[in-house]
């Protein structure tokens, strides 16, 4: 299972808040976003990272979350009546395996980064190697740039079709590399209804599939990539009898998983 993670920091970028007086309206600067983003990856590259790429809802989700800031002139992760950051991600519709978020805000948008790379929290998650997706949100008002940084580890929208096809894949290529014959897949409608049972529940009950007729092994996992196999199907591979084998997939987005999650049920005749 791909852990969802939140690696979360609060730092005032060495700025204290200008007087009302100066406060003007608050404008998203994407000049100074692009600039951030260069900068980001820059430092990526340094680091021997790869670099990130912009995403259109995590852009979004962050200038939102910027001139929510701005407007109330609060340096905070989540506002009062606010989502958190896995919440405001979640509501974009992006899926993803991890979430972090960098806030802060200075008076000049190309001190920005570097004090973020300043502070141990918000450079662990600008150079998190699993993170391959963020969304920069830059408002100017007043004096201050106000800055959101929400990164995240992006995966594929699937049907549960194409679920269940990746997994079978990832499977039979499993099965491949060990030399022995590929298994004839098989269709049980059943099985999305367990994944499905399991997902509501959020138990990985493999006992109702035992109980099929036939059915000789059993595979319950969750993964928001579902091509990525637990460790424990090495052994369900390489048994040398195996005929047949079905695969059955849910998909659940709650607030145990805001970024999506895959529920993946297996049978082995």
């Amino acid at each position: 299972m791909v852990p969802v993670k939140r690696l979360v920091s609060l730092l005032a970028l060495g700025m204290v808040l200008a007087p009302l007086s100066m406060r003007g309206q608050a404008e998203f600067d994407s000049a100074a976003e692009q600039l951030v983003l260069e900068q980001l990856n820059e430092a990526r590259r340094q680091a021997g990272l790869a670099p990130l790429k912009s995403n259109p809802e995590l852009v979004e989700a962050a200038r939102q979350h910027s001139l929510a800031m701005a407007q109330r002139h609060t340096l905070s992760h989540q506002l009062p009546d606010e989502n958190n950051v896995q919440g405001r991600l979640q509501t974009t519709g992006v899926h993803f395996s991890r979430s972090g978020e960098n806030v802060g805000f200075n008076d000049r948008a190309d001190l920005i980064h570097s004090a973020f790379m300043h502070s141990p929290p918000h450079r662990a998650n600008l150079l998190t190697p699993a993170y391959n997706a963020v969304g920069i949100g830059i408002v100017h008002q007043g004096n201050n740039f106000w800055a959101t940084e929400d990164f995240a580890t992006v995966v594929t929208a699937l049907s549960l079709d194409q679920a269940a096809n990746r997994a079978a894949e990832a499977f039979t290529e499993l099965r491949q590399q060990q030399k022995l014959t590929p298994l004839a897949r098989v269709d049980v409608p059943q099985l999305r209804d367990t994944a499905c049972t399991m997902a509501k529940t959020g138990d990985l009950n493999s006992q109702p599939l035992l109980r099929m007729p036939g059915v000789r092994y059993t595979l319950a996992y969750t993964n928001a990539q579902p091509e990525i196999l637990p460790a424990d199907v090495t052994r369900i591979a390489a048994q040398p009898t195996l005929k047949r084998f079905a695969v059955g997939s849910c998909f659940v987005q709650n607030e145990r998983a805001p970024g999506g999650m895959f529920w993946i049920a297996m049978i082995f005749y």
